[in-house]
């Protein structure tokens, strides 16, 4: 008798109410968190990373990334149905995933692309430690800000596609007025 034993990460991502998650390696749910609100995205092939900003949500599957945005949003604000803006055919592994208004950005290790949703590549950064974390931080459609930290516990701001570092002190350095 022999035991097998499959496990696969967690896929999700998060901005404010919405959270986004893989189920079933092939779907991709949408939660609203406070309405509890669900949207299924079948996408028949295994999901590999999901990133959801604003009105976009982004799916990377084995040989593509699809971006899908709200529909009849300005109609209907409480919308809950996802449609297919654009698809990018391009087989990559990448460690994070972050979608913005018109940018899809992936991180490889120590390397950070800006793609278009058309699939071409604005800019790449090349940084000195493996990248750990990227969040959006708001901007207007098309020039939003990325915060990023790295394993080295460094911090870096992208704004305007320009890349500055950033010194944060721990809570733990700042002292109460007496």
């Amino acid at each position: 008798m022999t035991l097998y034993e499959l496990s696969a990460n967690t896929v999700h991502g998060l901005y404010k109410d919405r959270y986004a998650f893989r189920d079933s390696l092939t779907d991709v749910v949408v939660q609203h968190l406070t309405t509890q609100g669900r949207v299924r995205i079948h996408c028949r092939e295994m999901i590999k990373k999901v990133a959801i900003c604003k009105d976009r949500l982004a799916v990377q599957l084995p040989d593509k990334i699809i971006i899908y945005e709200l529909a009849d949003q300005i109609e209907n604000p409480e919308t809950r149905h996802y449609k297919v803006k654009e698809k990018i055919f391009r087989k990559t592994d990448c460690s994070l995933l972050v979608v913005c208004s018109r940018h899809v950005v992936l991180c490889q290790e120590r390397v950070l692309q800006c793609l278009t949703f058309a699939g071409v590549k604005e800019r790449e950064w090349n940084l000195e430690a493996p990248i750990k974390y990227i969040k959006v931080t708001g901007g207007p459609p098309g020039r939003e800000g990325l915060l990023v930290g790295l394993k080295s516990g460094q911090k870096l701001t992208i704004c305007d596609k320009q890349l500055y570092g950033c010194t944060w002190l721990p809570i733990a350095q700042f002292k109460t007025a007496q």
